[in-house]
């Protein structure tokens, strides 16, 4: 009897030793991709970190940009408000230059202000009035000289402010100013004249409240205490 033939090996058979190097062979592949999906992922870690770099510069700058803007605004805002201050420090330099020219007009051509001006202060200030002449600086008229109306008013400038004040109080109680019609008030600036103006409702209502308000200058003086208009806290 012959003995039984080698059984062939199907094509589609694997031995195991194809089986051993296949996945070998994976896993030399595997090892050679795994470095560079780490370097991908540190790449994509240092480009995010980039970009977040990026992005808070970004916001700095809209900060920076939006900071600048506002400051640009308060720039021009002041530079508008000190042209309108420029003009209107021109304006009243060149009302100084015509206040200072109109000095010498008289009200009539016979006219003595300085002597008019001392004779009525004589029978105002009784205790100086042999020092009157010496206390009086400059006397003259103010404002545009025009006929057939009411006389302009007079400035007396006086060399001490002790006998100007003397002078101001004593004119206040005159009994010799008030029958003939003539009053010695403080001469304002307009702007002093403007924030005076602004004080009258403060003063009057602290009056009707009973306490001792007045004005000094531009400000207002309530129980001896200075107010600016600035400061004011108005009824």
């Amino acid at each position: 009897k012959s003995p039984p033939g080698k059984k062939k090996r199907d094509s589609n058979d694997v031995s195991l030793a194809d089986i051993f190097n296949t996945i070998q062979s994976i896993n030399s592949k595997q090892d050679l991709v795994i470095p560079k999906i780490t370097h991908i992922e540190c790449s994509i870690e240092v480009t995010t970190a980039v970009v977040n770099s990026l992005s808070d510069t970004v916001n700095r700058l809209l900060s920076d940009v939006a900071s600048h803007d506002e400051k640009i605004g308060k720039a021009e805002s002041s530079i508008q408000h000190m042209q309108h201050e420029n003009a209107s420090l021109k304006l009243r330099v060149e009302e100084l230059e015509r206040y200072s020219r109109r000095w010498c007009l008289k009200e009539r051509e016979d006219e003595n202000i300085q002597m008019t001006a001392i004779s009525h202060l004589d029978r105002v200030v009784l205790r100086i009035k042999d020092k009157l002449e010496e206390a009086v600086d400059v006397v003259h008229r103010v404002g545009k000289q025009q006929l057939d109306v009411v006389p302009r008013h007079i400035i007396i400038r006086f060399v001490t402010r002790r006998h100007r004040d003397i002078i101001w109080m004593e004119a206040k109680s005159s009994i010799y100013l008030r029958e003939n019609g003539l009053h010695i008030k403080e001469f304002l600036s307009k702007a002093d004249t403007e924030s005076r103006n602004k004080f009258c409702p403060l003063v009057q209502a602290a009056r009707k409240e009973g306490k001792k308000a007045g004005f000094s200058g531009p400000f207002a003086v309530i129980n001896n205490k200075r107010i600016a208009a600035s400061s004011a806290q108005y009824p």
